[in-house]
């Protein structure tokens, strides 16, 4: 299976994240994010506005999203601030060259796959491409076992291995990945 990750451009691209997020998030974890558009089955919220979404696609569907938030052009969500608040600290990786993901989200048939693989390499290669300088990213993982695998193998790291912050779609363990400064 190929994956191909773009950025999500146009409002249709937007919309088909949004939709994924739904199915995920409302329907499958049962959670109830309060701006959900139950209606149109779409998950967004006042962060989507100014941020970068990425979708992942195998077989023509989309089957992977990412929100994501760069320290210097769109600001770090007050809540993802708050939950790394440890990391946030280390001003060795100033706030600037500090980037979020959130609502990352993957269809539930291509997950163990390379749908997730790809997603955060082609955010990390986003993030270091375009004269961006970034040294940290920061996430929330889902507080399971499963998802703390995957991000540690992916670079990341438990901000405070105690910690935990509750989301509006669940308790989640603050993460925190060194990139190489270039």
């Amino acid at each position: 299976m190929k994956v191909v990750v773009s950025l999500a451009e146009t409002p249709a691209q937007r919309e088909a994240c949004y939709a994924l997020r739904y199915r995920v998030f409302v329907e499958e974890l049962e959670q109830n994010p309060p701006l959900a558009d139950h209606e149109r089955r779409l998950e967004m919220n006042g962060d989507d506005a100014k941020a970068v979404l990425m979708l992942a696609r195998a077989d023509g569907a989309v089957v992977g999203t990412l929100r994501l938030h760069h320290g210097a052009e769109q600001g770090i969500p007050p809540f993802v601030a708050k939950a790394c608040e440890p990391a946030m600290r280390d001003r060795s990786r100033p706030p600037d060259e500090t980037a979020a993901i959130t609502r990352l989200a993957i269809e539930r048939r291509y997950r163990g796959g390379p749908a997730l693989v790809a997603l955060v390499r082609a955010c990390f290669e986003y993030l270091t491409s375009g004269g961006r300088a970034t040294s940290r990213v920061l996430i929330l993982s889902l507080d399971t076992p499963g998802h703390h695998a995957l991000y540690r193998l992916l670079g990341f790291r438990a901000v405070d291995p105690v910690v935990r912050y509750t989301t509006d779609v669940g308790v989640c363990v603050p993460m925190v990945a060194d990139l190489p400064r270039v």
